[in-house]
């Protein structure tokens, strides 16, 4: 498919090739210009084998590699930009994908968002649902189902959602999920705003197609001041 150019652009995608602009190819002549553009290259043909050279399954990504919020829409191909309503999870029809992203460790203030999302071991995931949800809800249908009409289900893990900078923290990405037992609806009496009152889950368990790694499986066991095991890739 051709691309549009942009004369406000260096680049520009045509027939999926990037390409300078016209009038920007006579930059080339410059020693050092030829020169910066060559490294940025280098630098990106490196990016592109540490993160994306060995692919997941029918995915962009690579297993253990960690990604944003922009970039999983953008590897898992979505037609826009979703980060503002992923959330905890979300399906899209489009490519019917169903990922679920954790913050490992829960928030201690937040009494109705400790969900019980952990480990068993590093085959078993244990999960729940938002709270206010039944094994009737209609956003868990495509999850309940995924069996049925082969909804890929992928795991993404962070820490926590304690962001460094304007930066916020990464996911792992864990891989593809199965349902290994039967959803059901469970409910907890939750404290807020110095009132109790009942609230619904669903709590299910997964299993992992590939088995989570020794040392992110001990990074996300142990306590906060562990360092991430990527901190330096």
């Amino acid at each position: 498919m051709m691309g549009k150019w942009d004369i406000n652009s260096s680049f520009a995608f045509t027939d999926n090739n990037l390409n300078l602009t016209s009038n920007n190819i006579e930059l080339l002549n410059n020693t050092k210009f030829k020169e910066e553009l060559n490294s940025l290259l280098d630098y990106f043909i490196r990016k592109n084998e540490l993160f994306y050279s060995s692919r997941y399954k029918q995915t962009d990504m690579c297993l253990n590699s960690q990604y944003s919020y922009k970039d999983i829409c953008q590897l898992l191909n979505y037609d826009s930009n979703l980060t503002s309503v992923l959330g905890g999870y979300r399906y899209n029809k489009e490519t019917n994908t169903f990922p679920i992203f954790v913050n490992y460790e829960k928030n201690p203030n937040l009494n109705s968002t400790k969900y019980e999302d952990k480990f068993i071991n590093k085959k078993i995931f244990s999960w729940e649902s938002k709270k206010d949800r039944t094994i009737e809800s209609k956003e868990l249908s495509p999850l309940l189902n995924s069996k049925t009409n082969n909804v890929a289900i992928y795991l993404f893990v962070r820490k926590n959602n304690i962001d460094r900078g304007n930066e916020a923290k990464k996911f792992y990405f864990l891989g593809q999920l199965g349902v290994a037992s039967t959803p059901k609806t469970v409910t907890k009496l939750i404290k807020e705003n110095s009132k109790e009152r009942k609230i619904n889950y669903v709590d299910m368990q997964f299993y992992l197609y590939d088995e989570l790694r020794q040392d992110i499986y001990d990074y996300l066991e142990a306590n906060l001041a562990e360092e991430d095991p990527n901190e330096n890739n």
